[in-house]
């Protein structure tokens, strides 16, 4: 059950006494670090072992140009169930620029002109000083600052601490013997909440984060994924679940997403292997308490995510989700259908 999906072995088990031969199939490894499995073969009290190894690809992210994000354009849609007001609608454009070795230098977020004029607009620039180093700097339409972070990877070019260059802001990132993240931390803001977040991986997706306030856990996200999706960089060179979805290793609540932005990128770790059906996001939430001592929530229903492909490459993804709206006082609950709503994202992804 926890065979890793890289490797296959046919027969996995006999039927009756006699000679077996054994095919041992391998996928390509398409990130930097090397990775072993151990077969185990057993008969009575009889145990052969056969470890296989494979060492990591020069180039992790495979990024050519059959497979090379150039512009996501996205649309998010609100329609009230009241039917009272016209759908609110928001657009925006992101467009991705590579080097010469086909890693990503520019990432922007272009809010589009029909919203409002002082929407904020970012962009995202990446160097790469050296094979241990990265660089980022981000700026926004809001604000004159640029904001400077250092990135420390290790020998699978996998970040393992980054820091901001001009405060105290710094992060830190552990991985398993699979080269899946299993933890991040954060210091620096005394006004963070939630300093450490742990990383629950099933198999080979990441199935769940518990994010922790202090020693305890505070709150978890679990995640689903669609079986019969695969996401592999050899599809696609940028990880859409963290960049759309911010479905990996991150932290919570902090300035600058630094956990989706290296895991959209390839740089924490090993990504899930099959594209998620699941946003991380709070599926019940407070608005208003009354003065009868009541509360208006709302909660989702329904959630899922929708991936088309053409010629092996994903060119759209779509976020749906059902929100109701409730009173509740004590044990007494009353749904207010009338305040409910939809809401859909849109994602057409071009290379």
């Amino acid at each position: 059950a926890e065979a890793p999906d890289w490797i296959g072995i046919s027969p996995d088990h006999g039927d009756a006494a006699g000679s077996y031969t054994l095919k041992i199939t391998l996928e390509s490894n398409t990130s930097e670090a090397s990775r072993s499995a151990t077969i185990v073969i057993t008969c009575g009290t009889s145990k052969i072992e056969i470890t296989v190894t494979q060492e990591g690809a020069d180039d992790p992210i495979e990024s050519t140009p059959a497979n090379r994000i150039m512009r996501i354009d996205s649309r998010q849609q609100t329609i009230r169930n009241s039917g009272d007001s016209d759908p609110e609608r928001w657009t925006s454009t992101s467009r991705f620029t590579y080097d010469d070795a086909g890693r990503l230098t520019c990432y922007e977020w272009d809010d589009t002109p029909e919203n409002s004029a002082d929407a904020m607009d970012e962009v995202l620039r990446i160097s790469y000083p050296d094979a241990k180093t990265l660089k980022l700097s981000a700026e926004t339409t809001e604000s004159p600052e640029k904001g400077s972070y250092t990135v420390t990877l290790d020998d699978a070019g996998r970040a393992v601490a980054a820091r901001s260059d001009n405060g105290p802001e710094r992060w830190t990132f552990a991985y398993d013997g699979n080269g899946c993240c299993k933890e991040c931390t954060y210091s620096g803001d005394e006004y963070h909440y939630y300093p450490r977040t742990v990383c629950r991986w099933t198999g080979n997706d990441l199935t769940g984060l518990d994010i922790y306030q202090g020693k305890e856990v505070d709150f978890s996200y679990e995640f689903e994924y669609h079986a019969d999706l695969s996401n592999t960089p050899a599809m696609c060179n940028l990880d859409l679940n963290a960049l759309l979805f911010e479905v990996c290793p991150d932290i919570e609540d902090t300035d600058f997403s630094m956990g989706a932005i290296l895991s959209g990128i390839g740089r924490l770790g090993k990504r899930s292997a099959h594209l998620t059906n699941s946003y991380p996001d709070e599926s019940e939430f407070m608005v208003e308490p009354l003065p009868d001592g009541s509360i208006i929530s709302f909660r989702a229903l329904n959630e899922r995510i929708e991936w088309k492909q053409v010629g092996g490459r994903v060119t759209e993804a779509i976020w749906i989700q059902e929100v109701e709206c409730f009173q509740r006082k004590g044990d007494n609950e009353t749904i207010l259908s009338e305040r409910g709503y939809k809401e859909t994202e849109t994602h057409r992804i071009f290379y």
